[in-house]
């Protein structure tokens, strides 16, 4: 059987999606992703569950996964970030 993590912590919402958050939701998946035994190296897919419109991708959806993988870059994290809209 196969498993692959997702993450969301709230994502319902624009006011959910800012660098900062993303940032803070990557250090979250971190930590969940060791707690739980994923491999190092294992994507980690992050949700949109709204219907973003191409304004508010531009504005907050973008930088916030840049925050995620800014959070999932750090030296001594080694997961990758995906996207699940």
């Amino acid at each position: 059987m196969r498993c692959f993590p997702i993450f969301q912590y709230g994502a319902r919402k624009l006011g959910d999606f800012s660098y900062s958050s993303g940032y803070q939701h990557g250090l979250k998946a971190h930590g969940r992703a060791e707690h739980y035994g994923f491999n190092r190296g294992t994507t980690i897919y992050f949700a949109v569950d709204y219907d973003a419109t191409s304004e508010e991708i531009t504005s907050n959806i973008l930088p916030y996964f840049n925050g995620v993988r800014s959070a999932l870059a750090s030296p001594a994290v080694t997961w990758r970030a995906g996207a699940a809209t």
